[in-house]
């Protein structure tokens, strides 16, 4: 019986009952995964996810590639400074080593996509964008061969070393993802949404207000706003008015996910990973820092100024990068990416100061802080007023 396409062979020895884990394959740094007759068609993009959990910071390690007589390309464990283990693409003569950092004993799921049509590569760890590169290729036609955790001697004579750890969920999209479909497809290699669940903003079509750039927001925004003080009714029913000074979207988060704010309780906090009722306390969602984190949907903002407010607290400052939050709008004339970052340079450096990153699309806001102590609660405001950013951090 002919074999399937793209089936997958092992090359090397191994152990089947041990080496086959839910996580994916283990690798010892002497086999790999091999995979002939592989067929991706080019113009739409390339979306690639796996996920993976390094055992040793062996330097330049391969995780996939990708040959054949027209292209190639790699994506590859890359150790360059300070031993971090940063993930690097090279497709054709074109490399980028991003910020994303593959953490030792640690699972990470890992997308990079690659907008041939806006020439964009972007990279996500667990569902958050992590890091972009502008002007770059896309990845062609491409008819030919790929491993996964290594690849023949002769493919890379110089550097690169098979992979040591688990890789697995390896998924190849012949289009670009949007974050959300990233976050259904490729967190933990299975998707977490529920069946028949709205797909959010992206799926409105109807047109919006006079100028508006995105649609629907007019029709959310009435359907859940509180009623008017001139006693008119409301087209549906809505919780009853709150005080001025209450948020439209609050989420306290100590029981479950609901929104306690003047919006409420439209657009709920749905946990995704491993999380349970017992992940809320008093002091909030308590997250484990690899598959789990809350996905709200169906949020509608005027575009006018905006406040953002949220306590943390850190269980382990060996993470480099700690994503705390992250907004994405597809508005069609005006998309929006934000997201706000905890960068935690004194494990890097020894200095005690670390520093907290807003980005709003392309523009980016540094605010340095004095080291942070783990499992001590910090409060965070973030103000878009006009043109001005304002960031606030309690003491």
């Amino acid at each position: 019986r002919p074999e399937p396409v793209g089936a997958a062979a092992l090359v090397g020895s191994y152990d089947a009952r041990e080496d086959f884990t839910p996580e994916g394959f283990h690798l010892d740094g002497s086999n790999f995964v091999f995979a002939p007759g592989v067929s991706l068609r080019g113009g739409n993009g390339t979306t690639i996810c796996f996920r993976a959990r390094p055992g040793t910071s062996r330097p330049h390690t391969i995780l996939l590639a990708g040959r054949s007589g027209r292209s190639n390309f790699t994506a590859t464990a890359w150790v360059e400074d300070q031993n971090l283990m940063r993930l690097r693409l090279t497709v054709g003569d074109r490399s980028y080593t991003s910020s994303l950092v593959l953490q030792e004993a640690v699972g990470n799921n890992v997308a990079v996509v690659v907008d041939e049509g806006r020439g964009l590569w972007s990279f996500y760890e667990n569902g958050w964008l992590v890091d972009r590169a502008e002007s770059m290729p896309g990845i062609p036609s491409f008819e030919g061969e790929l491993t996964v955790g290594g690849a023949w001697p002769w493919w890379f004579p110089n550097q690169e070393q098979n992979f040591e750890g688990t890789l697995g969920g390896v998924k190849i999209f012949e289009q670009v993802l949007s974050p959300e479909e990233i976050a259904r497809s490729c967190e933990g290699g299975a998707p977490h949404d529920k069946e028949g669940a709205e797909e959010g903003l992206a799926a409105r079509d109807e047109p919006g207000g006079e100028n508006s750039t995105c649609p629907g927001v007019a029709e959310h925004i009435a359907a859940v706003s509180p009623p008017p003080a001139s006693g008119a009714e409301p087209k549906v029913a809505v919780r009853k008015a709150m005080p001025a000074a209450t948020p439209q979207y609050l989420y306290p988060l100590t029981y479950n996910g609901t929104n306690a704010g003047t919006y409420g309780p439209s657009s709920p906090a749905e946990g995704r990973g491993n999380l349970t009722s017992s992940s809320f306390t008093r002091s909030g969602v308590h997250l484990d820092g690899k598959t789990e984190y809350l996905m709200i949907d169906g949020v509608a903002l005027e575009g006018k100024n905006f406040t953002l407010g949220f306590h943390f607290s850190l269980d382990t400052d060996s993470r480099v990068h700690q994503n705390l939050f992250q907004m994405i709008s597809e508005c069609r004339d005006d998309p929006v990416n934000l997201y706000v970052q905890l960068k935690v340079h004194s494990e890097i450096t020894g200095v005690d100061k670390d520093v907290l990153k807003v980005v709003l699309n392309q523009d980016a806001v540094q605010v340095e802080v004095d080291r942070l102590a783990t499992r001590r609660p910090k409060g965070v405001v973030v103000l878009f007023e006009g043109e001005r950013v304002r960031v606030y951090l309690s003491r």
